[in-house]
């Protein structure tokens, strides 16, 4: 179920992507569809585990408020942020396990955002030359 969930949030963190005019690339495959009445492969959704779907939405919030590293990355999502979240929304604690899995989502949005921040830097690069 964890892995689904991750294979999930990887299809929406590429899907969600800003390419170089703005729009998403889920925006550019929408166009493909209906421009040629047929679903590019990588438009095809990965489904959310149902059990798991609350940890998403709570992993896009927490997500949403993440603080900036002051360098021009991006901090990790911060245990402390996380309690103030649940205590926020009237929630109980996140289980060990939660947590965990919130941790990897981190990872994973981090790792991705990463390599877009070097894509576009080499870009700018590039275009200096």
């Amino acid at each position: 179920m964890i892995e689904g969930l991750c294979s999930y949030a990887e299809a929406q963190l590429e899907l969600n992507e800003a390419q170089s005019d703005g729009s998403t690339l889920r925006d550019h495959l929408a166009v493909v569809a209906r421009q040629t009445g047929k679903m590019p492969a990588e438009f095809v959704e990965a489904e959310c585990p149902p059990e798991l779907a609350y940890l998403w939405e709570h992993f896009a919030w927490l997500c949403g408020k993440r603080e900036s590293d002051g360098m021009g990355g991006v901090s990790p999502i911060r245990y402390a942020d996380m309690m103030a979240y649940c205590q926020a929304q009237r929630l109980s604690p996140f289980e060990i396990w939660e947590v965990a899995v919130l941790d990897r989502l981190d990872v994973l949005w981090r790792k991705l955002h990463n390599a877009r921040m070097k894509k576009m830097s080499e870009q700018k690069d590039s275009h200096v030359r």
